[in-house]
């Protein structure tokens, strides 16, 4: 699918090179002449196309993660989010994607919920116990019967 740009500038994520472009070039499709990695558009959205009117909009950057997956618009590799819900703008079409579910991304469930509050009660609950007037003195009753 191909945007309607004007020359822009495009940025190695490796090196940090910055290579200036024609109009109409996807920075996805090119490599950067030091170290040959895919580059990435400097600024999203130049001359974007929005209600058949051309209007320049410059949008920063965000810091680059590791992991990445395609544009649901393009198919440029964006970052991965990392919880449901986060939203993540695409370097290159500037398209906005919602996180509804992704493959490793998880929810605490009520069941998983449950089973903290289990662990969490074994270990402290008899501690907690302990600090009542009756469980102190049931402590105190056991503890006089195994030492005689």
């Amino acid at each position: 699918m191909a945007h309607e740009h004007g020359p822009h500038i495009c940025y190695c994520p490796n090196c940090s090179k910055e290579v200036e472009v024609e109009a109409y070039v996807p920075c996805n499709t090119q490599t950067c002449p030091l170290c040959g990695t895919r580059m990435r558009a400097k600024e999203t959205g130049e001359y974007r196309v929005s209600n058949n009117k051309v209007s320049a909009t410059a949008v920063s950057t965000s810091t680059v993660k590791t992991a990445s997956v395609p544009c649901p618009v393009c198919r440029y590799p964006i970052p991965a989010p990392s919880y449901v819900g986060e939203e993540v703008k695409c370097a290159y079409c500037g398209s906005i994607s919602t996180a509804i579910e992704q493959e490793g991304v998880t929810i605490p469930t009520p069941v998983f919920t449950f089973l903290i509050g289990l662990g969490v009660g074994i270990l402290f609950g008899p501690s907690i116990w302990a600090l009542s007037q009756g469980g102190s003195e049931w402590m105190a009753r056991k503890a006089r019967e195994r030492l005689g």
